[in-house]
């Protein structure tokens, strides 16, 4: 699995996740290139995954810390909304409620 293919995996929740999540830690963090860019509907998607109890607040904030942390994921015009999940203890505790305004504002965009 090359490293695009890996990030996919890895953001998307695909079903390789788990061999993708392993083998991504060979390539490192550091990339003169975006090889993933998170669109708003794969955004939704994983927010809707947590609003419906497939994932829990610890998974969507993980999930959120990887991409912030990746120089290879393009995630600039959703980085607000990145920063609130990745850092609940600095903005606001990952709730049902705080998700969804977060999605809110994501859709109105």
């Amino acid at each position: 699995m090359n490293r695009a293919n890996c990030l996919k995996e890895i953001v998307e929740f695909g079903a390789k996740r788990a061999e993708a999540k392993s083998t991504i830690n060979g390539f490192g963090f550091d990339s003169d290139v975006e090889l993933y860019q998170l669109s708003k509907g794969t955004f939704l998607k994983v927010v809707e995954m947590y609003l419906a109890g497939s994932i829990d607040s610890k998974q969507l904030e993980d999930w959120a810390s990887f991409i912030e942390c990746r120089e290879d994921i393009d995630y600039m015009h959703l980085s607000d909304q990145i920063y609130q999940l990745a850092n609940p203890l600095l903005t606001a505790e990952i709730t049902p409620g705080n998700v969804e305004q977060i999605a809110s504002k994501v859709k109105s965009s």
